[in-house]
């Protein structure tokens, strides 16, 4: 669009994400000492990472399943189940651990099993984001750990952030 001045442009009211701003990049003097001109994506403007957020609803044995709400995260998330109350959230990249954030959300959005609310966690062990769901009225008799339970998770949300 040669010729057009950006006030002349139609306003776009929403960005995507993904959506790109023109930039000038004033420690790059490539194209000259004031500059060069470059692209970047919306997203990358705003936050300085990309992030995952979505809803998980978890069922008997199955995986969770996820509501994506936002997802900048480079690379396929999905979910595995690995035994009662543990499954694995799992990146088609290799995770940057020495870069990532994660939170799920806590009580409140117990699953159906409502005669037994329990909480859901999340960590990482090894090179893995693992979430743990427990029950909060049922204990072992030995040391007094919640129990590992399933169906506890029903659009409980998660985000996951992997900074720049």
């Amino acid at each position: 669009m040669a010729g057009v001045k950006i006030t002349d442009l139609t306003p776009l009211a929403t960005a995507a994400s993904d959506d790109l701003l023109y930039i000038v990049d004033v420690s790059d003097t490539t194209e000259s000492p004031q500059g060069t001109s470059k692209k970047i994506e919306v997203g990358n403007v705003a936050r300085p990472y990309k992030v995952y957020t979505a809803l998980l609803t978890q069922e008997g044995v199955d995986a969770p399943t996820a509501i994506e709400l936002e997802n900048t995260i480079e690379g396929t998330i999905s979910f595995t189940y690995i035994n009662t109350g543990t499954y694995e959230i799992v990146n088609s990249n290799v995770w940057d651990f020495d870069k990532i954030w994660y939170t799920i959300g806590g009580l409140g959005n117990v699953g159906t099993n409502t005669s037994n609310p329990g909480r859901a966690e999340i960590g990482r062990e090894s090179n893995s984001l693992l979430i743990f769901t427990f029950s909060n009225e049922l204990y072992d008799t030995i040391d007094y750990n919640p129990i590992p339970i399933n169906t506890q998770m029903s659009n409980t949300s998660i985000e996951i952030r992997v900074y720049n």
